[in-house]
């Protein structure tokens, strides 16, 4: 069948074009080398291995190479600020360093190395604003350390500072979560992390110190970004990273801390109702002892009769906490005395003195003495409010009563 040379011009073209831009594809096609050499991109969230990795810090970086060439026995990895491509015929004062890619060995998968940047000392300390550019390429060797096959490629390390895309940071923390929110000036994807302890040189953590993080990947590309990151404690402060990655890969870094608040617990004793005052004949002279988490913090005295409920003054019988483990233990002891003796030092407080033995017991008096005590754990939800009413009825005793109470969390 006859071609018509039009169509055959328009397919001739249309190769050309795929094939200037996949370059790739073309080396792959003329096998110009049988050895693969790249580098990890961290902040790469879709292709962490590629060609070329753009880093503001003297970071470590990692590679990794394979080759289908015969009798490879390792590799060694040469860096330089030009591309020196495939080329053997290069002066060596080109390479400005050079070390060991490791093992060839098992053979056709992929062996990863490290470079150390900060062992390198012609690369400055300090990240240029004017990009400096290093080219890797990895050499074949065989057990001679002499060069077989064919050597990679070069992969591309961009030094150069970091410039912030990153604007309009507003951290809200909270007690037991923060609201970060933040603009870009591109359309980006954010990652932030949050630790205890300050971030790396190159904006990362170490993952074993990351305590929370968030990926809004689902919202995709946007310049509006907010974020919560949850399961912190109050009291604390945490150092947060944010980096962003544009739909052309550019990555921006910025970093900053926040404290979170501090969580105040209030415990209020409120009342008791006397079931039994352990007295037959006449009104209980009763004492009670509240304390919470093992600390007896009032005292109070009063006459009662069975059935009869005690108002404890509002304020008086208040405990207040400052940044308390999330679980409480409320106890009360009563005593029934009357001989029990007295300081008055308020409308409802007393000092015990010890003719009754110790109140921590019941122990030594003429009287009766019950007790109770109950545990909470209270944890808050998003709007961190917490409020519960609790009572505490005494242990099977003669002497029997129910205190009641709330227990209020709040954060400031």
């Amino acid at each position: 069948m006859k071609q018509n040379p039009g169509f055959l011009v328009i397919h001739l073209c249309a190769l050309m074009m795929v094939l200037s831009l996949t370059p790739g594809l073309v080396r792959a096609q003329l096998h110009v080398t049988n050895t693969l050499l790249q580098i990890k991109r961290p902040n790469d969230i879709d292709d962490p291995w590629g060609v070329g990795v753009t880093v503001h810090a003297r970071d470590v970086l990692t590679l990794r190479w394979k080759t289908t060439d015969k009798n490879v026995s390792k590799g060694g990895w040469q860096l330089s600020s030009e591309n020196l491509m495939l080329g053997t015929n290069h002066p060596m004062s080109k390479v400005l360093a050079k070390g060991d890619a490791g093992s060839n060995r098992p053979a056709l998968q992929f062996k990863e190395f490290q470079i150390d940047m900060k062992q390198l000392a012609f690369i400055p300390e300090t990240p240029p604003t004017t990009e400096l550019v290093y080219w890797v390429r990895l050499v074949p060797y065989d057990s001679a350390d002499q060069l077989v096959g064919t050597i990679s490629l070069s992969v591309k390390i961009t030094y150069v500072k970091a410039t912030t895309d990153i604007t309009s940071i507003v951290e809200t923390p909270h007690g037991t979560f923060a609201d970060l929110s933040f603009k870009t000036k591109t359309p980006t994807i954010p990652v932030v992390e949050v630790s205890t302890k300050p971030p790396l040189a190159d904006f990362t953590f170490k993952s074993k110190d990351v305590i929370s993080s968030a990926f809004p990947l689902l919202n995709g590309y946007q310049t509006n970004h907010a974020v919560r990151l949850e399961k912190l404690v109050p009291a604390t402060q945490f150092h947060y990273v944010i980096r962003t990655k544009d739909k052309n890969g550019a990555v921006a870094r910025e970093k900053g801390t926040f404290n979170t608040l501090n969580r105040k617990v209030n415990v209020r004793f409120s009342k008791v109702f006397i079931k039994a005052d352990s007295d037959d004949l006449s009104e209980g002279d009763l004492a009670f002892g509240f304390s919470v988490n093992g600390n007896r913090l009032l005292l109070a005295h009063f006459g009662a009769e069975d059935g009869t409920t005690h108002n404890l003054t509002t304020g008086n019988f208040d405990v207040n906490l400052t940044n308390p483990p999330t679980s409480l233990t409320l106890s009360v002891l009563g005593v029934d005395n009357d001989e029990l003796e007295i300081i008055p030092i308020g409308p409802v407080i007393v000092v015990l003195l010890d003719k009754c033995g110790s109140l921590a017991t019941g122990s030594g008096c003429d009287g009766d003495a019950a007790e109770g005590s109950a545990s909470f754990v209270y944890v808050t939800g998003p709007d961190e409010v917490f409020n519960k009413t609790f009572t505490i009825k005494s242990k099977p005793a003669k002497l029997k009563f129910e205190v009641s109470g709330t227990i209020s969390v709040t954060y400031n």
